[in-house]
């Protein structure tokens, strides 16, 4: 369970390095005591969730250079709908030939209105990617090694959310508390493990999740080499999904069970979102 402290600064759970014989300044202090409660709230939220149900759960499923991803993608959503007997959306989205143009940290876009002045793919994927509470990726191998479109994506959403916090003074940035797993494969081991290291790290910056599945070597990952996977292995797909939306279920209900009392970065608004009556 990735926990990370409040922003910026202290933004993969590894909030500073003391070097022998020096003692710790303010920043760190502050940073520690921060990492520490994030710790306890995320505690707080799992607890208050096992014992409740949610009513709705939105699953989204995300393709990128993954052979044989419809069929895996179909028995993601087969074991969602074995874990989770309620309102269940089930939602795709696939970065094959989409264009996602890097971030030119342009403040005057981000800090106003979340819609940045490339006209591509990326609302698309942002708009999908909030509004889920359960995330599954289905991550190949690239010839260029991590699809350029995927790492185009999560760049323009932290440097989204960086502007949003300086903009408007936020005291926490922040928390999109979503269960989440990987499935990967690939001929190349160097750009599979690439994959998952920039995965990780955005799940620990968006305090996602990582779904706690031992069958996956641990942390939500699956790591299938050298050959990609077949529709022979979409029972792995079927587990990651079914887990992935039992987890959400957790997740959801705690957080709902304790609202009023968390801090507000665990609710962030839909206007927050950049989510209006003429931009739904």
């Amino acid at each position: 369970v990735p926990v990370s402290a409040d922003m910026p600064g202290f933004s993969q759970a590894v909030i500073g390095q003391v070097a022998d014989q020096a003692g710790m300044d303010a920043t760190l202090f502050e940073g520690a005591c921060g990492l520490a409660a994030r710790l306890m709230e995320m505690v707080e939220i799992l607890a208050a969730g096992q014992d409740a149900e949610k009513s709705a759960v939105r699953l989204l499923c995300v393709t990128a250079g993954q052979g044989g991803a419809p069929v895996l993608r179909e028995s993601v959503f087969k074991g969602a709908g074995q874990a989770f007997n309620g309102d269940l959306t089930t939602d795709s989205f696939d970065f094959s030939g989409k264009e996602m143009a890097p971030c030119l940290a342009c403040t005057q876009y981000c800090s106003k209105d979340l819609e940045c002045v490339y006209h591509d793919a990326m609302q698309e994927f942002r708009a999908k990617w909030l509004q889920a509470d359960a995330l599954v990726w289905l991550v190949g191998a690239h010839e260029f090694g991590i699809d350029p479109a995927l790492i185009a994506a999560i760049d323009r959403m932290n440097q989204t959310r960086f502007e949003i916090h300086f903009a408007v003074g936020q005291a926490h940035m922040p928390r999109y508390v979503k269960s989440m797993g990987v499935l990967a494969s690939g001929n190349h081991s160097e750009r599979i493990a690439a994959a998952i290291r920039f995965l990780r790290q955005s799940a620990v910056l968006y305090q996602n999740v990582l779904i706690p599945q031992e069958s996956f070597g641990g942390c939500g990952i699956c790591h299938e080499h050298p050959a990609f996977l077949s529709a022979d292995d979409s029972e792995k797909a079927v587990i990651l999904g079914r887990e992935a939306v039992k987890l959400a279920v957790v997740l959801q209900a705690g957080l709902t069970a304790l609202a009023g009392k968390l801090p507000e970065a665990y609710y962030p608004s839909r206007e927050h979102y950049g989510v209006t009556e003429n931009n739904p």
